[in-house]
């Protein structure tokens, strides 16, 4: 077997593919193939699901993503309009560590990116690029989109671009053939592109469906995306029922002039190699300030509280969620509040690097929430009690010690009789 397919989405491409994990894993090892990819737009969800019934059939499974790529900056909003919102883009893990970097990759798309699609950039693509594989998609991706343009020059300009930024061989041309005219166009503008760059071609099918006869189901589902009707005349299309999951023969059909890019298909999955275990809880690991040790439990107040400001100044605790409420000042006097949700600051422009945690800080009191702000050295400390007002002054002693001014939920000052 030389081809396997690497740009294939499932039901959790939602209202847009129809092709169910279990029946396509079936499909891909009925046609004798060892090896294939889930890329569904924009997410992750179908992953795990993936991952197991692909390896319960023998089949190495091939983790990936179609990412929504922003023009220019996933932050930038109502720059640009229509398709040139974003651009398309298949990512690949070859690795655990690649894997690591696409889950980062999707979560900014949806944290940092989003303007009708999660979107991500340049920026995030070159900082988790590691351990990752790229094809230039379909013909909303940067390359074929300029190609059908007649904007050839600025296409390869784009493939040099995304050749850097994973590296010489991470990066693929990518060839399709749906019986669409542009693609027929951007193929042999591909073929060219590969000759003059180097970069090499991989050959897909753009699967959103299993079998052949899904088309119409699969056209229902997208009239339910669009809010359309079969009968009405302007509406998206997947024309020509060839998004299903074709056979090695069928994709050598399409491309005899491009055999070794179908060999290229079963090259890049034999690279890719992802191992998942489960059944064991995994937390961050957070490295420990100088003169503690891992595997020491610190309870008491000061040793508590060291420990919490020596963790947020050196950032390795941060954005972490509170449920009461603290108040933070700044050097106008302005008060800036924590709300009562799993939000951070609701006033998002305060200068300040703001960390929190809650922890149990006195073995008298209920709780404490400590709030560390900093901004121009000056450091704030707020504190929320849950337990005794009169183990309040002792503990507020300590931070004070520390170099913390000091403020109550009552938004007073403290100071400290001895």
């Amino acid at each position: 077997m030389a081809f396997a397919h690497l740009h294939v989405h499932t039901e959790y491409s939602l209202l847009d593919g129809s092709n169910k994990i279990k029946e396509y894993v079936e499909k891909i090892k009925a046609l004798g193939m060892t090896a294939g990819a889930i890329t569904d737009h924009g997410v992750m969800y179908g992953v795990i699901d993936f991952y197991k019934a692909a390896r319960e059939a023998g089949i190495n499974p091939v983790l990936g993503c179609e990412v929504y790529v922003a023009p220019g900056s996933r932050l930038d909003r109502e720059m640009v309009h229509g398709e040139d919102r974003y651009y398309h883009l298949v990512l690949l893990a070859e690795n655990n560590t690649g894997y690591s970097n696409l889950m980062k990759i999707v979560s900014k798309g949806f944290v940092e990116g989003y303007y009708y699609k999660p979107r991500v950039d340049m920026e995030v693509l070159e900082k988790y690029h590691e351990g990752i594989i790229a094809l230039s998609a379909c013909l909303a991706g940067e390359v074929q989109r300029n190609l059908v343009r007649g904007m050839y020059e600025e296409a390869k300009e784009v493939a040099y671009r995304y050749e850097r930024c994973f590296g010489k061989g991470n990066f693929f041309l990518e060839l399709q053939d749906h019986g669409i005219p542009e693609q027929k166009l951007v193929n042999q503008q591909l073929l060219r592109m590969s000759q003059e760059t180097g970069i090499e071609l991989v050959a897909t099918n753009d699967v959103h469906y299993t079998n052949a006869e899904d088309a119409e189901p699969h056209d229902i589902l997208l009239c339910l995306q669009t809010g359309k009707k079969l009968a009405d005349e302007d509406r998206m299309r997947y024309e020509g029922g060839q998004y299903y999951v074709k056979s090695e023969e069928e994709m050598k059909s399409l491309f005899p002039y491009a055999l070794q890019a179908l060999e290229n298909t079963q090259k890049i999955a034999d690279r890719c190699h992802v191992e998942i275990e489960f059944g064991v809880t995994k937390l961050p690991h957070f490295t420990v300030p100088d003169g503690y040790h891992d595997d020491e439990h610190y309870t008491t107040a000061e040793d508590m509280l060291k420990f919490a400001i020596a963790a947020t100044q050196s950032q390795t605790i941060c954005d972490i969620t509170c449920q009461p409420l603290a108040i933070v000042y700044d050097e106008q006097g302005n008060v800036h509040s924590w709300d009562n949700g799993n939000k951070l600051l609701t006033d998002t422009t305060i200068p300040y690097e703001v960390y929190g945690m809650k922890t149990g800080f006195t073995d008298e009191a209920g709780f404490c929430f400590i709030g560390y702000a900093g901004m121009n050295g000056k450091k704030i400390l707020t504190l929320v009690y849950g337990g005794e007002v009169e183990n309040r002054y002792a503990d507020t002693k300590k931070l004070m010690d520390l170099g913390f001014d000091i403020y109550d939920e009552n938004h007073d000052y403290y100071t400290v009789e001895e």
